[in-house]
């Protein structure tokens, strides 16, 4: 397990080899990179098994992209963070560094084309809430880690504001680029978050030889006399991997509208709405509701949030647990974001997983961006 010194020598890796080559950006070749850097640390503060768990941890998400001309550009993603769960309290332990993208990425007027390594938009939730606690329930449909093509294809008028149609073709990345250093948790283990190596066999929906699986989007806003409003549509198609017996469809529909309170106030309410049909390839299907409302106040930002992941097993009984059941998660964040760009964020929230074990936590998280 890797210690503090190896952590921050991993974010260092991460970062700094590229910052000495970086140019203005009206230079061609151009390099940009931005990063977020995060600690985050949580404890169970009541649980039905009484059981007391700490978990402290950091996250990197780094951004690096190479110009070449105005439109044309390769870009990648580094992720840098826990790849098991626990059920033991850990500091600092169980972190893996992978490449969450990679590809060539063309953008004119009409939309843009791309090609490699990449994140199919399926949903808002999980990129909207914070990774304290709230978007848990929501990342069960985040896509990450495709390998394919995608195209999006821009429009917008003055009487009906901006869309944005996109579409993406791919299967999730079995080769070796889906490789992870440090942590490099084994397939099949019951603490595994990310294997240290995907591959064609160990089955999943997606996870084909094939691009057979899909996302279609529909996005937009800037709608006259409905300033900060704007929707998001989304259906996807996952393959049956080699353990699958069903195709796993997917379809989303979110709103959400950022208005100006008065006082120097901001709301943001947000609610979406996502079905997944025969989820993971079985024979149940779940569906989630996200409802979320922030207020924004100068330096402030306060946030409720709630998810519910229903699970309709089927009706003969071979399902999981051979009924229906309804989890939830309530949250509630604080955060205030300092001068020089540090955000700090304190957090409650009360889980309820498999229609039974209900679980209180509290915690707190320290972000902070980079820009080279």
């Amino acid at each position: 397990m890797p210690g503090s010194h190896q952590i921050l020598r991993a974010c260092t890796i991460a970062v700094l080899p590229w910052a000495p080559w970086t140019v203005s950006a009206q230079d061609y070749p151009g390099l940009e990179i931005e990063a977020e850097l995060a600690f985050q640390s949580e404890k169970t503060v009541g649980n039905r098994d009484r059981r007391k768990i700490s978990d402290s941890f950091t996250q990197l998400e780094a951004g690096i992209g190479l110009s070449f001309t105005e439109a044309l550009a390769a870009r990648a993603i580094l992720k840098f963070e826990p790849v098991r769960s626990t059920t033991s309290s850990r500091f600092l332990d169980d972190q893996g560094l992978w490449i969450e993208e990679l590809y060539l990425d063309y953008q004119g007027e009409w939309g843009g084309l791309s090609a490699g390594k990449f994140n199919p938009r399926f949903g808002t939730a999980w990129d909207r809430l914070s990774d304290l606690f709230q978007k848990s329930f929501a990342a069960d449909y985040e896509r990450t880690e495709a390998l394919g093509a995608g195209v999006t294809l821009k429009t917008g008028t003055a009487d009906w504001g901006s869309h944005e149609l996109g579409a993406a073709l791919f299967r999730f990345d079995n080769t070796f680029l889906s490789n992870s250093a440090f942590a490099r948790p084994k397939f099949g283990n019951d603490d595994t978050e990310r294997v240290k190596r995907n591959r064609e066999r160990f089955g999943g929906p997606g996870n084909t030889g094939g691009l057979d699986s899909f996302t279609v989007i529909l996005e937009g806003g800037d709608f006259p006399g409905l300033d900060g409003l704007g929707y998001h549509l989304g259906h996807s198609r996952l393959a049956r991997g080699v353990s699958e017996a069903k195709v796993e469809r997917g379809y989303v529909g979110a709103l959400r509208w950022a208005f100006d309170a008065g006082q120097g106030m901001t709301l943001t309410p947000l609610v979406e709405l996502a079905h997944l049909r025969h989820a993971g390839g079985s024979a149940e299907h779940a569906t989630y509701l996200t409802t979320a409302l922030e207020v924004g106040w100068q330096d402030w930002r306060l946030v409720a949030a709630r998810t519910s992941r229903h699970m309709d097993e089927p009706a003969d009984g071979s399902g999981t647990f051979g009924y229906d059941y309804t989890d939830s998660l309530l949250s509630l964040l604080a955060a205030y974001t300092f001068d020089f760009g540090l955000e700090a964020s304190v957090a409650w929230k009360r889980e309820r997983v498999e229609g039974a074990s209900l679980l209180q936590a509290i915690g707190f998280r320290l972000s902070y961006g980079l820009t080279f």
